[in-house]
């Protein structure tokens, strides 16, 4: 069942894939259906997530997120997770799936290891 607690997730549609990655449309697909299924969920699709001379110099490619938990009202609560990169469809659903269970405050899974957590400003 999907989570009622209300959070946003960015998605960049600009990152860099290398060939037999995911490209970033079908990720954004994906994340779009899975946000659909929750109630509070948001979907903000990005052209890019931190910048392109980030992503530029980033080795290997991928697709980036940003998950952060919020109240009703937008206003966030705790640190927002940077997911990724997102290289492969079980890479993919793990990303939903983990959207949608709303245990945000344990980090991804190890398939995403380069993953440092955005502090609060």
């Amino acid at each position: 069942m999907p989570t009622e607690q209300p959070f946003t997730v960015m998605v960049c549609r600009g990152c860099p894939t290398e060939s037999g990655q995911t490209p970033p449309v079908e990720v954004l697909d994906a994340v779009g259906s899975a946000v659909r299924e929750c109630h509070h969920g948001v979907l903000i699709s990005v052209p890019c997530l931190l910048g392109p001379t980030f992503c530029t110099g980033r080795p290997g490619g991928g697709v980036l997120a940003a998950v952060q938990a919020c109240t009703v009202d937008r206003i966030a609560v705790g640190p927002a997770h940077l997911v990724g990169p997102i290289r492969r469809r079980a890479e993919m659903a793990y990303l939903c799936n983990w959207l949608q269970s709303g245990r945000w405050t344990r980090r991804p899974h190890p398939f995403f290891r380069h993953t440092p957590r955005l502090e609060e400003p």
